[in-house]
């Protein structure tokens, strides 16, 4: 927002420019390589549980596997939604999880589309099948 609000006060009031200078920021900022959920994103997969649970409960069944994107955000909130662990952050899915690398949303080349190493994603979320991917990043279409 501040590079936008900056940009706006250079002058660049065209759209176009603005994104140039939100994206800028964005490629400079390694902390946001595969950003996890924001305070907001938890909440809103925090409602969507309350909505499937409901669903679920009733005349639909739980699925039996997740395919999700390798992308730590997808990854939180598959495991939030589907219950992928348990409160005491043991493995208590009764589906499984598995990450397929073609199923990322979308590639920027941005850091925060850029996924963790094998060894990250393995450590923060072992209930996911993770063998569909090879140790590498692919690049940017």
């Amino acid at each position: 927002r501040e590079a936008v609000q900056e940009a706006i006060a250079r002058g660049e009031t065209d759209k176009s420019q603005q994104d140039e200078a939100r994206r800028a920021v964005l490629r400079g900022d390694e902390s946001l390589r595969d950003a996890p959920l924001s305070e907001h994103g938890i909440h809103q997969v925090s409602t969507s549980f309350e909505s499937l649970a409901a669903l679920t409960s009733s005349k639909i069944p739980r699925p039996e596997v997740v395919l999700v994107s390798p992308l730590r955000r997808t990854l939180m909130t598959a495991t939030e939604l589907f219950g992928g662990k348990n409160a005491n952050n043991e493995e208590g899915s009764q589906c499984r999880f598995t990450a397929i690398e073609m199923l990322r949303e979308k590639r920027t080349g941005l850091s925060c589309d850029e996924r963790s190493d094998l060894e990250t994603i393995r450590a923060e979320f072992p209930h996911v099948d993770l063998s569909g991917l090879d140790g590498t990043d692919i690049p940017p279409i």
